[in-house]
Parts: C-alpha cells; structure tokens; sequence
C-alpha cells in the first residue's frame, strides 16, 4: 500500500449533516429556489471528500447563475387566461391514441365556430400509466 492510500484509508470525515451545513450557504439556497431538486446528500454520502470542492463550485455558479425570467429576451407569461379553456371528462386514452383524440376536439369546436388547431390543443400525459389524465387545455 503507498503513502498516499495510507493517508487516505486513515482519514475520518464527520458525518453528512455536518458536511451538508459546511456547504449550506446564501448562494445554495438562491440556487434552490430555482432548482429544489438540487440536493448533494448522496454524493457526500458516497464521497465526503468533496464537501470543499462542493462548497467553492457553489459559490462559482451561483455569481454565474441568471434568473431566467429577467433575461432580457425571457418570455413574459401570459397572466390574461381569458383566451384559454379547459375540457374535462375527456376519454382516458393511451398516448397512441392522442392525435385521434385532438382531431375529434377540433371537430367538435368547428361546429361551435372556434378555431382550434392541433398545436393549440395541450392533452397532458401521465407518464406513470402512459394515459391522459381526461383533460385537455385549449
């Protein structure tokens, strides 16, 4: 064994709260605002040696991070729901069967005189059963 295994077979890291408050600071927490899934458990888990580096990568890319909503040329939500609809108690269908399932919508709105194209027409999927969840937003 060399030196250097020796050295690093030999050093104790304290336990993962306390490296987890090591990294814990401002920038982290302005980082998970707007990634919650952010989270370096496992990793300090599985190598604690890393907390440092961590610490010093959290602090390079939050100075580096920009919210997206004030980037100049960010689209503005449209907080105006007025032109939008909701149909609900749609058939349940596989994601097969979808584009069926738009045509008959925007067959059923012409004859109301909407005008509904199929890239206006949003059916949601859940990804867990491969079905819609029997709605659509227009």
């Amino acid at each position: 064994m060399t030196e250097q295994e020796q050295i690093e077979t030999t050093v104790e890291y304290p336990p993962i709260e306390e490296l987890l408050a090591r990294i814990q600071c401002d920038e982290l927490t302005r980082l998970k605002q707007f990634l919650p899934d952010l989270d370096f458990t496992d990793v300090l888990d599985e190598s604690p040696q890393l907390a440092e580096y961590l610490q010093k990568q959290i602090q390079v890319e939050a100075a580096k991070f920009v919210d997206p909503l004030k980037v100049a040329n960010a689209p503005k939500l449209n907080e105006d729901f007025s032109n939008y609809f909701v149909i609900n108690n749609l058939p349940k269908c596989e994601e097969a069967k979808v584009s069926k399932l738009k045509g008959l919508i925007m067959k059923t709105t012409t004859k109301q005189n909407l005008n509904v194209t199929e890239e206006n027409i949003d059916i949601p999927v859940d990804p867990a059963t491969n079905q819609t969840y029997g709605v659509a937003f227009i």
